[in-house]
């Protein structure tokens, strides 16, 4: 890294610390379905064949966290890498809900708005800097 200084864009900052706390909860949330005995989620009204894969899922979920914190930390950190994946996330995301739109959960047209300006963010000058300007 050079000496310049780069200035982490607001909203970056924002996202990072989404991401941190999406992460966390992820991670806990996670371990709670994997630690509790599939007995008691079928007593607590789950399908059976869902109580059946709760360990499975919940180490899903760890990792998806585990995988938030690490995405954070790019945000915070400024990895380049994160800005090629935002892009790829964001793009993909907004792809998905407008087909869900398409068939009728019109709900999915703010997803793919929030998405689309998010995407538009990400190119700005100053956010480009932050990500690339690291490399």
């Amino acid at each position: 890294m050079s000496e310049e200084s780069y200035q982490r864009p607001l909203l970056i900052t924002i996202l990072g610390a989404l991401y941190v706390i999406i992460g966390i909860l992820a991670i806990i949330s996670g371990y709670t379905l994997y630690a509790t005995d599939a007995a008691t989620l079928i007593d607590q009204g789950l399908d059976p064949d869902m109580a059946d894969i709760a360990g499975t899922l919940g180490i899903a979920m760890m990792i998806a966290g585990i995988v938030y914190v690490i995405a954070a930390a790019g945000f915070f950190k400024g990895w380049s890498v994160m800005w090629y994946l935002g892009i790829v996330v964001m793009a993909i995301g907004a792809v998905a809900n407008l087909y869900f739109v398409v068939i009728g959960e019109y709900f999915n047209i703010i997803i793919v708005l929030i998405d689309l300006v998010l995407l538009y963010y990400i190119f700005r000058p100053n956010v480009k800097e932050y990500f690339l300007g690291h490399a």
